[in-house]
């Protein structure tokens, strides 16, 4: 059986092209002339490493004695420096010494440069005007009372180049350029402003305020345009090119895009405690990041991954910078490498980590979902990718209402809804989603760890939240189930007609079981009332269950660590089906819909049916070569499993033979099988292809 592959492959992540070690410093800033024909670093020694053609011997400038804040390129290629030694140096990169050196009183942070003006600002309040020509100081600028953290030149339309300064004293300032009279005094804040950005045009600068507010000014007239409140400490701010956007990095790792004309700031990164340094894409619809899983080119407008530059290049904290044309990108990490890579504009159009899972919708599209934050929605005909979902966290559950129009979407922290239609999001709430469900009505069920049970209405409003038993040992919800009425479920038991009756004159339906990972019970919520009906779920000695789902009409499945695999009623104390393996601790993969599942002890593993109130085993597997990571039933009853090697294995159950179907470049994370046949994979490098059988 031979599968050929359906559409292009297109890999998301980019590995470097070269990696070329640094001379025994980490390099926290990077600097790229507009030629591209020269890059510098500033190391933490204090020193400028100066990169032409030949990345292995970079020239080194000596002068500074502390830490060097800002690099500029003045537009005749002399580069200019700003250290907190309290100097601000003009350098011709060809030469060891520089050839200018202005003093400051004290350290200086901002520099800004045009034609042969250089511009400084730092700790002593005063904004300096020097002559890259004569060496001349031209002009002192007094009137802050605080340090001065930013500087930039701009224009107002007719009138000559102007000098924009903010300072911690919480006011933006500008003077005239040419003769130094001061123009504006703008209070953006009775507090320190701590980041700054003037836009491409020079007429508009946005301001964040110690509190985290963000404010835009017209600097001609000194209007306040928008003031977007506190969010979090800011770190760095940026206009995008049409000069209608602000991109604003938050120190708690978040990235945010605001539109100047109104909206929901876009969420384009969300990251782990780290400041994200950004660099704008010279194509202006991307921007550059650093985040957790590596350097990222993220689209502006929805947040959405175009391209990843591997986990190593580089790791979180480092410095990035990209060429004048956007075809190369420049990376250093605390691993004292300096890394670069060229990748096409075109985007990768699938995602750039693990992917985690499939469903399959009733008109045969199919989502995936991944540790990325984003969910990608499929055409399995072409294999091209419809939509891009960026829920902006890894993506922990999904769930599908009947109608298949909208998909309910879980993270660590946030659950959202997005219309499949449109690809727009009709709502996000702050509230964990390790596991989230539908209800019959179209209420939604939300939980995560160590957090109690939200049941929310499809607007996302919680209508109550009630105490999560499943959380009783500190565990995640892995499982939330909104019950069928039992009428419903005897039926598809195939009781006898007489139960069926009495059991539809005495339910409502109105109910939802919720089990965690780890723990020994699980519990039945009313859903109008929020009464919880606790139940065990304890097997053998060691109670805990490391495997849960859900089969066939919402009834617990679980495996315990002493090996039992159990089906549950959850109107009985006791299960009403067991298979056991005593001795081996016990994890569970459960088909989508829940009629077979597989338990998973290391490397061993067997395949179950599940039915109403049986479990029966249909074969077992000892398969020491290969770390089987996920698995699919073919419609023959067969297995498919994903290894961790990347090959796609074929387990035919009755004959005990096994083949390999497909052999791919990294781990198989997801498999499924759509019902014409057609295999999709993911790996945990992100890629999703799709495999038809060869005729």
């Amino acid at each position: 059986m031979t599968f050929e592959p359906i559409g292009a492959a297109v890999e998301p992540v980019v590995e470097p092209e070269a990696t070329v070690a640094l001379t025994g410093a980490q390099v926290h800033t990077l600097c790229v002339r507009s030629d591209d024909r020269e890059r510098v670093g500033a190391n933490e020694k204090h020193e400028l490493l100066v990169w032409g053609s030949d990345l292995a011997n970079p020239r080194v400038l000596k002068g500074h004695r502390d830490q060097v804040r800002a690099l500029r390129y003045l537009p005749d290629g002399r580069l200019v420096s700003a250290s907190l030694d309290g100097s601000v140096r003009l350098w011709s990169t060809e030469l060891a010494e520089p050839v200018q050196t202005w003093l400051h009183p004290a350290p200086v942070f901002a520099i800004a440069v045009k034609a042969d003006h250089v511009v400084s600002g730092g700790w002593d309040s005063v904004v300096r005007v020097w002559s890259a020509e004569s060496g001349d100081c031209q002009l002192r600028l007094e009137g802050h009372v605080d340090s001065v953290v930013a500087v930039a030149i701009g224009e107002v339309s007719g009138a000559d180049p102007i000098i924009i300064s903010a300072s911690a004293d919480g006011f933006v300032r500008s003077w005239d350029l040419a003769s130094g009279a001061p123009l504006l005094v703008m209070q953006v804040s009775s507090r320190a402003l701590d980041a700054f950005a003037l836009s491409p045009c020079g007429r508009r600068c946005a301001v964040a305020t110690a509190a985290g507010a963000v404010v835009v000014l017209d600097v001609g007239s000194g209007e306040r345009l928008v003031e977007w409140p506190a969010g979090g400490l800011v770190g760095q701010l940026l206009f995008d090119l049409s000069g209608a956007r602000v991109l604003c990095a938050r120190l708690d790792g978040r990235v945010q895009v605001f539109n100047l004309d109104g909206g929901t700031p876009v969420e384009v990164e969300v990251l782990v405690n780290s400041p994200c340094p950004l660099e704008l894409h010279p194509d202006g619809a991307h921007v550059l990041l650093l985040s957790t899983y590596g350097a990222q080119l993220r689209r502006l407008a929805d947040g959405g991954v175009a391209r990843v530059f591997s986990q190593s290049f580089p790791p979180r904290f480092g410095a990035l910078a990209c060429s004048a044309d956007g075809k190369t990108v420049w990376g250093t990490s605390r691993d004292r490498l300096l890394r670069y890579a060229s990748t096409p504009l075109t985007e990768a159009h699938c995602h750039t980590q693990r992917v985690m899972g499939f469903r399959v919708l009733g008109d045969g599209r199919v989502l995936s979902w991944s540790n990325d934050g984003t969910i990608g929605l499929w055409e399995p005909a072409s294999g091209e990718r419809l939509l891009e979902l960026a829920h902006g966290e890894p993506v922990v559950s999904v769930a599908i209402p009947p109608t298949d129009g909208k998909v309910l979407v879980g993270g660590l922290s946030s659950v959202s809804v997005w219309d499949l239609g449109t690809g727009r999001r009709l709502g996000k709430v702050s509230t964990a989603g390790s596991a989230v469900a539908w209800t019959k009505d179209g209420r939604i069920l939300a939980a995560g760890n160590a957090v109690r049970l939200a049941l929310l209405d499809a607007g996302l409003n919680e209508v109550f939240r009630i105490p999560n038993p499943a959380n009783a040992f500190d565990s995640e919800t892995r499982l939330i189930v909104a019950l069928p009425d039992r009428a419903q479920a005897r039926q598809r038991s195939r009781f006898e007609t007489a139960r069926c009756r009495v059991a539809r004159e005495k339910s409502d339906g109105n109910r939802a079981f919720i089990c965690g990972h780890g723990c020994d019970s699980g519990a039945v919520v009313d859903l109008a009332s929020g009464a919880l009906t606790r139940y065990g779920l304890a097997v053998g000695k060691s109670a805990r269950n490391d495997g849960i789902g859900a089969a066939w009409g919402g009834a617990p499945l679980t495996a315990s660590r002493s090996g039992t695999v159990a089906l549950w009623d959850v109107d009985r104390p006791k299960p009403v089906a067991t298979h056991a393996q005593p001795g081996a601790n016990t994890s569970l993969y459960v088909g989508q819909e829940g009629d077979w599942a597989v338990a998973l002890e290391g490397r061993h593993f067997r395949l179950l049916e599940v039915g109403a109130s049986s479990l029966t085993l249909v074969g077992e597997l000892d398969e020491p070569e290969e770390h089987l990571r996920s698995f699919a039933r073919a419609p023959d009853g067969a297995l498919l499993c994903g290894a961790e090697s990347g090959r796609l294995v074929r387990w035919d159950v009755r004959t005990q033979e096994r083949s390999v179907l497909w052999e791919s470049g990294a781990s198989l994370s997801a498999v499924a099988v759509l019902p014409n046949g057609t295999l999709v994979y993911g790996q945990g490098m992100g890629n999703v292809r799709f495999l038809r059988r060869a005729s």
